[in-house]
C-alpha cells in the first residue's frame, strides 16, 4: 500500500493495462490473467500531467490499483487538495491486486485548517485467530562454566591425581555404557566434580566480604542504620528535632558514601595501572570487573 501526495493529475484514465484483441491476434495463454477492474472516476476535469502519466505507468508496471473513484467511500473521485486557484484530485492511495479484495472503506475527509490537502483514510477487512501456542520442546541445560587462575590449575591438577578421582576413573574404564551420551555425562560429571566445589567455596567467600572488597567503610554502614530508624521514627512522630537529626544524618551518609565511592575508585585505578605491564591477566580481570 502507497499513500500520500502525487502532485499528480490522472483524470480518468486507466492505471491497468487494456486487453485488445482488434489490435493482436487470439492466442490461448492458460497463465495469462486478464485485468478487470471496476473503471474510476474522477471529479477533477483536468489533463493528465506528467506526473500523472509517471503514476499511471507505475500502477501498470507494478500491479498497483488507484482506490480513488472505485472504492465504497468515495465512488465519484472526490477533489482533495483546496486552493486559491480551484479544487483538484492530487492525493491517492495505491493497492496491490491481491490486496484490493480486502479494502472494506476509503475516504477523503473533510478540509481542516492545518493543510490545504484533505486527510485521507482507508479500512483493510482483516481477520485474526488466536491460538494458544505452547512450547513443547526441552532444551538440554547450559553447560557449567569455570573461571580458571594459575591456583585453580595447581589445585585441580592434585585433585584429578587424587586416590578418589583414580578410583572412579578406574570404574569408569571397567564398567561399560549402554550409549555414548552416559558415558560422556559420566566422564565429565567426574572431571566437573572437584572444580565445581572449588568455585562454590571461591563464590561463598566472595559473598562473604563482599561490603569489606568494596570499600564500604564503617561509618557508611552505622549511618546507614541510623537512618533507617530514624526514618521509622519520622513517619510516625512528626518531632522538629528528629527531623533536624534525620537531614543531619542523611548528609553524613552521603558524604561517607562518595568518599568511600572516590576511595575504592582510586584504589582500582592505581591497580590497574601497577599492572598493565607486570601482570596482563590481572589487568584485564580488573579491567573487566
Amino acid at each position: 500500500m502507497v499513500q500520500g501526495d502525487f502532485n499528480a493529475h490522472t483524470n480518468t484514465s486507466p492505471d491497468y493495462v487494456l486487453f485488445d484483441e482488434s489490435k493482436q491476434p487470439y492466442v490461448v495463454d492458460n497463465y495469462y490473467v486478464e485485468d478487470s477492474i471496476m473503471p474510476r472516476n474522477n471529479l477533477d476535469p483536468k489533463r493528465i500531467n506528467n506526473s500523472g502519466r509517471c503514476l499511471l505507468d507505475l500502477c501498470k508496471e507494478t500491479s498497483l490499483t488507484i482506490l480513488n473513484g472505485r472504492t465504497i467511500g468515495d465512488l465519484h473521485g472526490k477533489q482533495s487538495c483546496i486552493t486559491y486557484n480551484g479544487c483538484s484530485l492530487v492525493d491517492y492511495t495505491l493497492v496491490s491486486f491481491d490486496l484490493l479484495s480486502l479494502v472494506g472503506y476509503f475516504e477523503i475527509h473533510d478540509l481542516t485548517s492545518l493543510s490545504n490537502h484533505c486527510p485521507i483514510s482507508c479500512t483493510l477487512l482483516t481477520f485474526f485467530r488466536s491460538t494458544n501456542f505452547v512450547n513443547q520442546t526441552q532444551l538440554d541445560p547450559l553447560p557449567g562454566k569455570f573461571i580458571w587462575s594459575p591456583g585453580a590449575i595447581e589445585s585441580y591438577v592434585k585433585d584429578i591425581t587424587s586416590k578418589e578421582n583414580k578410583t572412579k576413573l578406574a570404574l569408569f574404564t571397567n564398567n561399560s555404557c549402554k550409549s555414548s551420551d552416559s558415558a560422556v555425562q559420566s566422564l565429565t560429571s567426574i572431571y566437573n566434580e572437584s572444580p565445581k566445589i572449588q568455585q562454590n567455596s571461591k563464590q561463598n567467600l566472595k559473598k562473604k566480604n563482599l561490603k569489606e572488597s568494596h570499600g564500604f567503610q564503617t561509618l557508611v554502614m552505622i549511618c546507614a542504620k541510623q537512618l533507617k530508624v530514624m526514618k521509622n521514627w519520622l513517619t510516625n512522630f512528626h518531632i522538629i528535632t528528629l527531623t533536624e537529626n534525620f537531614y543531619s544524618c542523611r548528609s553524613k551518609y552521603r558524604r561517607a558514601c562518595k568518599k568511600a565511592e572516590r576511595s575504592y575508585k582510586n584504589k582500582i585505578c592505581s591497580e590497574i595501572s601497577a599492572n598493565v605491564n607486570k601482570d596482563p591477566k590481572t589487568f584485564w580481570n580488573l579491567y573487566k570487573n
